[in-house]
């Protein structure tokens, strides 16, 4: 007769729930990123384009989480799905040398739109 080494039942750890919810998080924004591409077609596209930023962060985060857990077909679907978003980014940041050569001046418009107060100017 052989005696079992540990006499309690070997409890299965739990798996973390961002490891869980990881690849429907990035299924989710996969599905946002392609309904972003026919934002000129229909409202619902549109409204998901203009959310770009914050879809831009989600992905980041999920691709932060896939890294992590090492799921490495949801990092490639991810990265491409940043892919696809940063070029809508690339005007924000220009080079230098458009800098140079934008010189536009500044304009600043004071409007005063209360009648009462008429020391604005003064």
């Amino acid at each position: 007769m052989t005696v079992p080494k540990s006499s309690s039942p070997k409890i299965p750890r739990p798996e973390p729930i961002l490891r869980r919810f990881a690849p429907w998080g990035t299924v989710t924004l996969a599905l946002a990123t392609v309904a972003t591409l026919f934002a000129q077609s229909h409202w619902f596209s549109d409204l998901l384009a203009n959310l770009r930023i914050q879809q831009c962060l989600a992905l980041l985060t999920m691709l932060l989480a896939c890294v992590a857990f090492r799921r490495w077909t949801w990092v490639a679907v991810t990265a491409c799905c940043l892919a696809i978003h940063l070029p809508w980014f690339l005007p924000v940041f220009p080079s230098t040398i458009a800098r140079r050569s934008q010189a536009d001046p500044l304009t600043v418009t004071v409007t005063n739109v209360l009648t009462l107060a008429q020391t604005i100017g003064r």
